[in-house]
């Protein structure tokens, strides 16, 4: 089974690229591409400054249950590396940026859903990250919490953030995107920027072509942008496949069993 195929295509700074798919197009497996979680089979994906440089929200929070929230902001910010005598105060400055300043003392695993997803959204922040991969964000989030999460982005945008988001709210994600990409069974079948529904096609042909670098894509000279080295890169012929796996379910009760699940001899 192929998850991603034939993807390419590169962001710079201030860039939003928002991802549309139906459930097993392979949004989140290119955002673990991306983040290193997932090694491709072949092709390449780059992002300027490595793993540190990346903020990410999946379906996971990633959070300690029995921590604190503060507790797990600051321990993740000691992964991050960020320097200890600015840790709190960065840990506290990022709580009041997600609203969740009042939960600063309260374990995690007592969270609601949304407050759950603002924590996490928080740990993303921890270090100043300028790229940001986003998978399903505003998961959990109520209207409020999910407008204010959007300002939210817009500012990070306008501050030279690279964002990668993937989500099914076609609302929210063009509302913050700079390009826009529609995947189907791991291909791009869309891609260009907000707007230019006509120059999709063209677009998709473009960055798949391997008679010309992905930095310098036509895609992005027609928009006037920058030829500078982009943050992400996500290299041509990008390819991987999803093999079952044929082993038993860990945990699986085998078939001669009886309850309670005892082995019949």
């Amino acid at each position: 089974m192929v998850a991603l195929d034939n993807v390419s295509f590169s962001l710079e700074a201030g860039q939003t690229l928002a991802i549309f798919g139906p459930n097993g197009a392979g949004k989140t497996t290119l955002l673990k591409v991306l983040a290193g979680l997932i090694r491709p089979d072949a092709g390449r994906a780059t992002v300027a400054g490595g793993r540190g440089a990346i903020g990410w929200i999946g379906h996971q929070s990633h959070l300690y249950g029995h921590l604190t929230v503060r507790e797990n902001l600051l321990f993740w910010a000691a992964l991050y590396a960020v320097p200890a005598t600015i840790r709190a105060t960065r840990a506290d400055a990022t709580l009041r940026q997600l609203g969740i300043a009042d939960r600063a003392e309260q374990a995690v695993w007592s969270l609601s859903r949304g407050l759950a997803q603002r924590a996490a959204i928080a740990k993303a922040l921890i270090h100043d990250p300028p790229v940001l991969l986003l998978d399903e964000p505003f998961t959990g989030l109520d209207l409020a919490a999910a407008a204010e999460f959007r300002a939210l982005l817009a500012r990070l945008q306008g501050a030279g953030r690279v964002v990668v988001l993937a989500t099914h709210n076609v609302g929210e994600g063009v509302e913050l995107a700079t390009d826009v990409a529609f995947q189907r069974r791991g291909r791009f079948v869309h891609f260009a920027p907000r707007g230019a529904r006509g120059a999709a096609p063209n677009s998709v042909r473009r960055l798949q072509s391997s008679r010309m670098p992905i930095a310098k894509s036509r895609l992005h000279e027609c928009a006037g942008r920058s030829t500078t080295p982009p943050r992400v890169r996500f290299g041509r012929g990008e390819r991987l496949r999803r093999a079952r796996s044929r082993r038993p379910r860990r945990g699986a009760v085998p078939p001669d069993a009886e309850w309670p699940f005892r082995t019949r001899p």
